[in-house]
């Protein structure tokens, strides 16, 4: 039987035991399936949702946690010490704590990513997108199960985020979703996601190096995605509904469900300066510059001035 490795890195989030169940009681049984996840966040939360995770069957799961600390928190940090416990499973998949799975969703995945594999031609290939929506609360339910294409934008467009994070980053190359206004059933894109990311065995091992821990938050999708593509990845956008979606706060919060953020510990001037500081420092890296000029030709980007720049209102690359 073959097997995969669900990575989830994670602050205190309500969702979190929800997201763990649904991968347990969801899965068609046809794979071994471990739930490798690192939990960032006060004993008291841990005391609450670990009764609560052992009783959930049928998958393996492992947790490592760390209090709340400036050496803990970063979304790579986390990421790569949750790809810390992979045990050479056959595929990885990379979600977030916050995201809700229908039935038999690991034989779909697994057969959307074959398809993908036939399209591209290459084994490495990853899967990846910004997953549709579903609402926490009152009760789970999926508002939209397409996703959308993560792609990057103009100064001037709407973007995920708060609007004083992203005002204080405006100099940073960055992204939003969108529905891609094609019909082929997978798509390139420029971009990895975070939030979803499926790929074979060898992922899990590229990413583990490709991983910046210094990287905080914003800048991480930018940075890793420029590391991947290097490594020779290609990025598929699956252009149809998911059995994967992503939190989605029915009270309309801009940040959206009842978890913890990096806002919470951080004084915002050190997170803002921390991101901007750890783009300069990979640009300015002598040994980054064929990286960095390769992928502005894959992305539509350019590269002026020791800074990549986006020109362009919507882009979509003509290659894997």
């Amino acid at each position: 039987m073959q097997s995969i490795y669900v990575e989830i890195a994670s602050l205190e989030d309500s969702e979190l035991v929800n997201t763990v169940k649904d991968i347990s009681e969801q899965c068609s049984g046809k794979y071994n399936i471990t739930v490798g996840i690192y939990l960032v966040s006060s004993d008291d939360f841990l005391r609450e949702i670990a009764p609560k995770l052992k009783d959930i069957e049928n998958v393996l799961w492992y947790i490592k946690h760390d209090p709340v600390t400036i050496n803990t928190l970063g979304i790579t940090k986390g990421r790569k010490s949750a790809l810390a416990m992979y045990n050479d499973q056959d595929y990885i998949l990379q979600i977030d704590a916050h995201t809700k799975f229908e039935k038999d969703w690991d034989e779909k995945i697994v057969s959307y990513y074959k398809e993908a594999l036939e399209i591209t031609k290459k084994p490495k290939t990853i899967l990846t997108a910004w997953l549709g929506a579903y609402s926490y609360k009152p009760e789970r339910y999926v508002v939209n199960a397409k996703p959308n294409y993560p792609m990057f934008t103009l100064p001037d467009f709407d973007r995920p985020y708060s609007e004083e994070m992203m005002s204080r980053i405006s100099t940073m190359t960055w992204h939003f979703a969108d529905q891609l206004e094609v019909e082929d059933k997978y798509a390139p894109l420029s971009l990895y996601c975070g939030n979803f990311m499926f790929g074979s065995g060898e992922l899990a091992r590229d990413l583990y190096e490709s991983f910046n821990e210094d990287l905080i938050f914003v800048e991480e999708e930018l940075l890793t995605s420029i590391e991947l593509k290097h490594k020779g990845y290609s990025f598929v956008f699956p252009n149809f509904e998911l059995p994967l979606t992503h939190s989605y706060d029915s009270r309309g919060h801009g940040l959206g469900g009842e978890r913890a953020y990096l806002e919470m510990y951080l004084d915002p001037d050190i997170l803002y300066d921390s991101m901007e500081s750890n783009l300069q420092r990979f640009y300015e890296n002598k040994k980054n510059q064929i990286k960095i000029n390769n992928y502005a030709k894959y992305a539509g980007l350019e590269y002026e001035e020791g800074k990549l720049i986006n020109k362009n209102t919507f882009y979509i690359p003509d290659k894997w």
